[in-house]
């Protein structure tokens, strides 16, 4: 294996490490997106406050906030709202982390209980909704366009981090400049 390939894999596999140890880091508004790429295969991870992608940072206490969350799900079948890249780029998948966190398909509580906001349960219920996409890409890439600010209620800021055959490096994007160039 060359040094880049050992750059790339290495790099890949902190981005795990990179997103769970940031999950504790949680600003509202402001999100983060992390990109390597192998060869063809680019994979992009977002990781966004929940209170930006449902509009509330719980796990559902009605049916209208479990059909919030579906339809979110939902939406990531459509990768563009969240993430374009060139043309001759193919999604080869997606994932996301969201249905098993916030309990979608399961049965809502029977029981109604009181939320307290001290500061130990404000850690607790300060969740982040992350998900990825991974495409096969047969040209080069050096840009992307990130407009997921439009499908994200009021994210305003991603921070965003790679690594590819040119380089690493770290940018922030706003929802008036979604633009990224390598």
């Amino acid at each position: 294996m060359n040094l880049t390939k050992i750059k790339i894999v290495a790099f890949s596999a902190m981005l795990g490490l990179s997103i769970n140890a940031k999950a504790n880091v949680h600003v509202h508004d402001q999100g983060e997106v992390f990109i390597s790429q192998q060869g063809s295969m680019w994979h992009i991870e977002f990781a966004v406050p929940a209170i930006n992608a449902f509009g509330f940072e719980h796990l559902p206490e009605n049916l209208q906030q479990q059909d919030i969350v579906k339809g979110f799900v939902d939406s990531l079948s459509s990768h563009k709202r969240y993430i374009q890249l060139g043309s001759d780029c193919s999604l080869i998948a997606s994932n996301e982390g969201i249905s098993d966190l916030y309990q979608v398909n399961k049965a809502l509580p029977a029981h109604k209980h009181e939320h307290h906001h001290d500061q130990d349960s404000d850690e607790a219920t300060h969740l982040n909704a992350s998900f990825s996409f991974t495409f096969d890409c047969q040209s080069g890439v050096n840009s992307i366009k990130l407009p997921a600010f439009s499908s994200l209620n009021e994210l305003n800021k991603l921070s965003v981090q790679w690594i590819t055959e040119q380089g690493q490096g770290a940018a922030q994007v706003y929802n008036d400049q979604t633009e990224l160039t390598f």
